[in-house]
């Protein structure tokens, strides 16, 4: 996959980065908040390896992930470790952190 340019398109790609096995036996809601320029919020429903992707904020998350825009681009396109994101407050989760710790291996992120 190529690097994602902006917000939109990292949503947008994330049906077709999912790893349905990277998931199977986990049912959760999870939300990620993103801050700053492009401030946007997504909801991300994983059930047994299905992924439904929505827009706008969910009351009832398991785990939700805060961080700025840029900086969840930079994880995603491999710039930010996201540990090390989350160790300098970049990336805060509230919930589930077991959830927190399986979340980007769900995605494959690779890029060509």
């Amino acid at each position: 996959m190529q690097k994602a340019t902006n917000i939109q398109q990292l949503f947008d790609d994330m049906p077709r980065r999912w790893l349905p096995e990277k998931s199977a036996g986990i049912r959760a809601i999870i939300q990620l908040e993103l801050t700053g320029d492009d401030a946007q919020t997504a909801q991300f429903h994983v059930n047994d390896g299905a992924l439904d992707v929505k827009m706008g904020p969910v009351d009832n998350a398991n785990l939700t992930l805060t961080a700025s825009a840029a900086d969840y681009m930079a994880i995603s396109n491999g710039e930010l470790d996201a540990v090390k994101a989350f160790m300098q407050g970049r990336l805060k989760a509230k919930g589930d952190l077991g959830l927190a710790l399986k979340f980007q291996s769900m995605f494959d992120f690779e890029l060509e």
